[in-house]
């Protein structure tokens, strides 16, 4: 391959790759924009997580965890929380859901699926025990059935939806497979 062809590859891998990370972080702004309008009628999809989780599955694990660390504190600024504990759950999450994948998972929805639902009940188990239960806010149970369950499920649910959107945005801007089929040289002496 000449030095061309190349040199215009790592351009092209380089404009992909910046493409992308906008695309990401476009949707990481709609995702945040959307849990902020969702009325409060209806369960608040948390999808931050689902968000991350599917950036875990397409990159690599340090760029996963930037990214969940950015997650989570849009989610926590979307919670009216302290910043940080979000930023750290989703953090980890990511780095171990990319390390997962790259090792030892294939990309698929039902792997994601699980992946998701254990990264939000390790979000909301977290976030009930430590802002309602341990205080005493919640004593029979009432806020985790009526409020963390349905965001859990609709979490889930909707995730699908993004896991569909980051496949097309990664096969449309991913790495550059290149085929060469060698051409057969009758100048080529054989002994």
């Amino acid at each position: 391959m000449s030095r061309m062809n190349i040199e215009l590859k790592a351009r092209k891998e380089r404009y992909h790759f910046v493409i992308r990370i906008l695309l990401f972080a476009f949707l990481m702004v709609f995702s945040y924009i959307l849990m902020l309008t969702v009325s409060n009628s209806t369960p608040l999809p948390c999808m931050l997580i689902p968000c991350a989780v599917c950036f875990a599955m397409r990159e690599q694990p340090m760029a996963s965890a930037v990214y969940g660390m950015i997650c989570g504190l849009l989610l926590d600024s979307a919670y009216n929380m302290l910043p940080g504990l979000s930023a750290v759950i989703l953090m980890w999450t990511a780095l171990m859901a990319s390390l997962l994948v790259n090792n030892l998972l294939r990309k698929n929805v039902f792997n994601f699926m699980w992946i998701d639902a254990a990264a939000c009940f390790i979000h909301g188990g977290l976030h009930y025990i430590l802002y309602y239960y341990v205080w005493g806010y919640d004593s029979d149970g009432l806020i985790l059935l009526h409020i963390f369950v349905p965001e859990f499920l609709v979490s889930n649910a909707a995730g699908i939806v993004l896991y569909i959107l980051t496949g097309v945005i990664t096969r449309r801007f991913g790495a550059i497979n290149e085929h060469y089929i060698e051409e057969r040289s009758d100048d080529i002496v054989r002994e």
